[in-house]
């Protein structure tokens, strides 16, 4: 029998990207313009982690999004590159 070939497309990093390039295209329209607002991609990639990773609620993710193990997930596996949202 051939060895079968990994199927990269099918990994759980490319679909990120997938998710995370779909993601990007949808356009900002929110009216203000400040220099250090958090991007739409930002805000939606970290929406999705959020439900990914199956935490039980917002609060319970916020409490631990300084955590150095959670940073690390956002910044490396979810691609939040700005500041990380929070419920405020």
């Amino acid at each position: 029998m051939p060895e079968r070939k990994p199927r990269k497309h099918l990994c759980l990093d490319s679909m990120i990207q997938l998710i995370c390039d779909s993601f990007a295209k949808i356009p900002d329209h929110r009216p203000n313009q400040y220099q250090d607002k958090i991007s739409l991609l930002d805000t939606l990639m970290y929406a999705f982690a959020m439900m990914h990773l199956k935490y039980p609620s917002l609060l319970e993710f916020d409490r631990e999004r300084e955590t150095e193990e959670l940073r690390f997930n956002l910044n490396h596996l979810y691609r939040v590159k700005g500041k990380i949202p929070c419920d405020t």
